[in-house]
Order: C-alpha cells, then sequence, then structure tokens
C-alpha cells in the first residue's frame, strides 16, 4: 500500500488521478477532498493505492 500526497493546482491534480485511474498496476483505493494549501491557487491531495502483481503467462512449448 502507498500513500500518496499530491499538490497542484485542480486541473493538474485531475489530470493525475485520471492517470493513475488508467493504468492497470495501481487500484486507487482511497481519495480525499481537494484542501487548500497556503494560498488559493494550489490544492493537496491525499490518496492511498495497491500496486497489483504482473501476471506471469507461462507459454507452452512445442
Amino acid at each position: 500500500m502507498l500513500k500518496i500526497r499530491l499538490q497542484g493546482n485542480k486541473k493538474e491534480l485531475r489530470r493525475m488521478m485520471k492517470l493513475l485511474k488508467k493504468n492497470p498496476r495501481y487500484q486507487i483505493n482511497y481519495t480525499s477532498n481537494f484542501m487548500q494549501c497556503d494560498n488559493n491557487k494550489f490544492y493537496r491531495l491525499y490518496l492511498t493505492m495497491y500496486l497489483c502483481q504482473k501476471e506471469k503467462h507461462q507459454e507452452t512449448k512445442k
């Protein structure tokens, strides 16, 4: 399990979340709400995710 903190503007965070959801190597378990950082432009987002194991396909020899 990985616990990740992402920071940036909302557009960047949404794009990163979309990329992570598309990737079959990761399974996102929890996503927090957007929380404002020191100024109004940047936000913080927390997620927990799991790395999925690659399935090993055994080839039959002919």
